[in-house]
């Protein structure tokens, strides 16, 4: 995102050597493990999938990490307002290119992962045993109170107590792509943000 060229970040891609052979998110958590062994980062940022993965790596791993945000990330199966991939308007104006990069993708990937990803699922459990922060930054869909919806996450109040959702406007899954101006000021006041919950 050209709103953040002046943070100091890492980004890491999964080779399609990785996705081929993954089973399971563990398997990618791992890769990126080996990835940033011994490294501290005042946040992980992970969208989708990413975010369970940097719930992952803080948990399994004992990653140093400061905060995580996590990007539209789902913990359980979510309702219908957290399904689509992007508001209607923003898929008529990118969803040919974004669908495209998807496709191309889709072939490197094995169907375990993503499976798991779309049955019966929860991570929420891996929320007790993180003492940092973790945001969680959804969609609103166009809607003036995306509250409303926040019981289609089913999740517990145990793990409402251990996050904090903030709502990026005029987005569905893919906020860097439909609002990266309001997502990116979200990011900075998150990071520089004195103490937290």
């Amino acid at each position: 995102m050209p709103q953040l060229s002046s943070w100091d970040c890492e980004i890491l891609s999964y080779p399609h050597a990785i996705t081929r052979e993954a089973t399971c998110l563990s398997d990618l958590t791992e890769w990126v493990f080996k990835q940033t062994e011994g490294k501290h980062y005042d946040v992980i940022i992970g969208h989708s999938l990413g975010g369970l993965i940097a719930l992952e790596l803080v948990v399994e791993y004992s990653a140093s990490v400061g905060r995580i945000i996590c990007l539209d990330t789902n913990l359980k199966p979510a309702g219908a307002f957290f399904h689509d991939l992007m508001t209607k308007t923003h898929m008529e104006q990118y969803g040919q290119q974004v669908n495209g990069v998807m496709t191309s993708e889709r072939p490197y990937y094995t169907q375990a992962p993503m499976r798991s990803l779309q049955e019966e699922f929860d991570y929420t459990p891996l929320l007790s045993q993180i003492g940092i922060p973790i945001y969680l930054l959804m969609r609103d869909r166009g809607q003036s109170d995306p509250m409303d919806h926040i019981c289609e996450l089913q999740l517990p109040l145990c793990a409402l107590d251990k996050i904090q959702i903030r709502f990026v406007s005029d987005s569905c899954h893919m906020p860097m792509v439909e609002n990266p101006v309001q997502l990116a000021e979200m990011l900075c006041q998150i990071c520089n943000a004195e103490t937290d919950k």
